[in-house]
């Protein structure tokens, strides 16, 4: 008997710290672990995690910046770098070279032409130059353009050049002789690539248009993007264009809202409260808006890109994918056809400016910030780990289970580790990473007891192809039960409920007035009050109000109690109970006249076992509860004239200041009337006024006195003659 005694106390004591239900956290999707630091791991748009692709880097430099490459047959890259204007070879040995340097210019474009020779665009001097196998440098030709950001070569050799400030585009013949091929009204033509059709495809700066270009030099707007700038044009085989738009000023553009409103749409869209950005891979920063336009060739249009938060600057097709490069994170994601976007891995430079694809499958990666050049494989990793962002449990915590669901093929191995904190960056307080323990997709945690949690997972196989997979990552723990809170209280004013009925000025239900012609208004005035009782609002008043604000960390379901006492009583009494909204209407006039106080005490009861229930308590403000009206004492009537009188009275009301005086005569309309001060603002007020006496026999004077909480006193006096 002792023992169980002692098993049940236990349980008890144990339950009274840990109260709350059970949560469970899930991770099924992109957005959930995307906060998570990745190594060679990739995210997929529903959530599973796998070994990235593999990635190589073979070049890096102290350079900010790398503008452009550009690949050649043999595996040769050549590399743009700035500041300055610089021109780097890296061999497929891996040697690098450096072919020309300017100092005070910028080279945005690089091309190789059908012969395998090298061209680089030097801006703003409008400069081409060739640079043949022998690395020999030569000026091929001089346009009139600040600014050369893409070349294109046709089947003929010709070569064709995007320019700004002009927006032009140029035809250049083989022998470096130049001729304008096509004029748009655009500040720069940003961007070239050919159709099926041999027709260029030309992205816009200012208005972000994209043309079609007829080989006669003749251009047509494909799309109106309402980007401000496309900064890039892939064409797939099937004819479907894909284009980075880019605009700045507001977090998201309207052509990403409104095609979101609906998807897929062919009509063109406006833009009229754009910013001004400058058009060079410089203004390509955090900030920028940015998205993919998936033009297919029955013209129907759709923005791709969902990740709002990362910035495109470079996309690159292969096969049935399409390969996005994004900065400031350095980000690279892989599109499927079907438009749904894995996250492949994040290099640790912060922009990817330019991917190229090769023959072989493999594509070269161009970083920045650092300048860096990277070979993206075939291949997978074979071992990645990912870690978790942090989660807030809110209070001390009991951290339970971990399970998950897994593709595994190759015989990979999966290992979940996690570890726990008191502050909420992880550091050195915190206590080491333990291993979860148990059976295959499920595992118990081992971290001792803490607010904040983290776990990691590792991946690891023995073949170098993608065939180990997870996916609906669960923790499950039970938090500490903390006490609901009641933030504030609010008593609302009497409730005015409109009531419809007599809109006499004789109170409903009083007697008429007993008249008397016989009195002489020569010899004196008769004054008789009738009825000077105070009147009573309708049963459509009286009613009050209170609201309050709590809140429970555990998200518990709240109960509430209200009660209530008077001034200088220490004795609570109940209003109402087991309330589950936060706040409560109740008919007043069921309390006398006078201070009160209202207590509200919250409970979880309804979300916590009976022995750990917790309660808070908090007090409202005194208030007034005053459904009588003012009384009107001391009435008196003179004579000033044959049709006129002066009448004088005062209003005390023992509760609330008087707010309005109003009379009648012979029930016509209300007259509103000043105290002796003008300013009605206390309980007590005196009034005295003239009044020029109709010419009927009968003469009628009703005083009505309304006060703050809106109840009404009548006084009601008849002068006869």
């Amino acid at each position: 008997m002792r023992k169980l005694f002692l098993i049940v106390l236990m349980i008890i004591l144990t339950s009274n710290i840990f109260a709350s239900l059970p949560v469970v956290k899930t991770y099924d999707k992109q957005k959930d672990l995307i906060k998570g630091e990745t190594d060679k791991i990739s995210i997929s748009s529903n959530g599973i995690l796998s070994l990235s692709p593999e990635v190589k880097k073979i070049f890096e430099s102290n350079q900010p910046f790398i503008w452009n490459l550009v690949a050649n047959s043999k595996g040769n890259v050549f590399v743009a770098v700035g500041d300055g204007a610089k021109i780097l070879c890296i061999t497929s040995k891996g040697k690098v070279d450096s072919l020309a340097h300017w100092k005070d210019s910028e080279i945005y474009s690089m091309a190789i032409d059908n012969r395998g020779v090298l061209y680089a665009a030097i801006s703003p001097d409008g400069k081409i130059y060739q640079i043949n196998k022998n690395h020999k440098l030569k000026l091929f030709s001089e346009l009139k353009a600040n600014y050369i950001w893409d070349m294109k070569f046709d089947s003929n050799n010709n070569c064709y050049a995007a320019t700004g400030d002009s927006g032009i585009v140029y035809k250049i013949t083989p022998s470096g002789k130049s001729s304008i091929f096509f004029t748009s009204n655009e500040t720069h033509i940003r961007c070239l690539t050919w159709d099926r059709q041999k027709n260029l495809l030309a992205g816009s700066y200012k208005n972000g248009y994209i043309y079609r270009i007829d080989q006669s030099g003749k251009g047509t707007i494909v799309y109106d993007s309402n980007f401000e700038e496309i900064s890039q044009i892939q064409l797939a085989p099937d004819g479907t264009i894909y284009a980075v738009g880019m605009s700045s000023g507001k977090k998201f553009s309207r052509v990403d809202q409104d095609l979101e409103k609906s998807p897929e749409t062919q009509t063109s869209l406006n833009s009229e409260d754009m910013i001004k950005i400058v058009a060079t891979p410089s203004a390509r920063k955090i900030g920028v808006n940015s998205g993919i336009l998936k033009i297919q060739p029955n013209g129907v249009v759709k923005n791709i890109w969902t990740e709002k938060e990362n910035v495109v600057q470079s996309i690159c097709l292969l096969k049935d994918e399409l390969l996005v490069g994004t900065g400031e994170k350095g980000r690279l994601y892989k599109i499927n056809e079907d438009n749904k976007s894995t996250y492949l891995f994040k290099l640790t430079e912060s922009q990817i400016l330019s991917l190229i694809p090769q023959p072989t499958g493999k594509v070269w990666l161009a970083a920045s910030n650092l300048a860096a050049v990277y070979q993206l494989g075939k291949k997978y990793e074979r071992s990645g780990t990912y870690i978790s962002p942090v989660i807030d449990a809110t209070s001390k915590t009991r951290w339970g289970t971990i399970q998950w669901e897994e593709k595994n093929t190759s015989g990979g191995k999966v290992e979940f580790y996690t570890r726990t904190g008191n502050t909420k960056e992880a550091n050195s307080t915190w206590n080491s990473w333990q291993k979860v323990s148990g059976s295959k997709k499920h595992g118990t945690i081992k971290s001792t007891d803490a607010r904040f949690f983290q776990w990691k997972v590792e991946l690891k196989t023995k073949q170098s192809v993608s065939n180990l997979e997870i996916n609906k990552i669960r923790i499950s723990y039970l938090q500490q039960n903390l006490p609901p809170e009641i933030s504030s209280i609010t008593v609302h004013p009497h409730q005015r409920k409109k009531s419809y009925g007599n809109t006499s000025p004789f109170p409903t239900g009083y007697a008429s007035p007993n008249i008397s012609s016989k009195t002489s208004l020569e010899s004196s005035l008769s004054i008789q009050p009738i009825r000077p009782d105070t009147y009573r609002r309708t049963p459509t008043n009286g009613y009050r109000k209170v609201s309050w604000r709590a809140v429970d960390a555990n998200k518990d379901q709240l109960i509430y109690t209200i009660h209530f006492r008077f001034k200088n009583d220490t004795n609570w009494l109940l209003l109402k109970k087991d309330l589950t909204r936060s706040n409560h209407t109740w008919d007043s006039r069921s309390m006398p006249d006078g201070f009160y106080q209202l207590k509200i005490t919250v409970s979880d009861e309804k979300s916590n076992p009976l022995n750990t229930t917790l309660r808070a308590d908090k007090l409202s403000d005194w208030f007034v509860v005053d459904n009588t009206g003012p009384k009107i004492k001391n009435i008196s009537v003179n004579k000033n004239s044959s049709d006129s009188v002066n009448v004088s009275f005062s209003v005390v009301d023992d509760l609330s200041v008087i707010k309005k005086v109003e009379f009648s005569l012979n029930a016509q309309k209300w007259m509103w009337v000043y105290p002796e001060d003008l300013v009605c603002d206390t309980k007590h007020e005196k009034f005295n006024f003239q009044i020029k006496l109709p010419q009927e026999n009968c003469r009628v004077i009703v005083v009505k006195a309304t006060d703050d909480a809106d109840n009404s006193g009548y006084s009601r006096l008849i002068i006869g003659e």
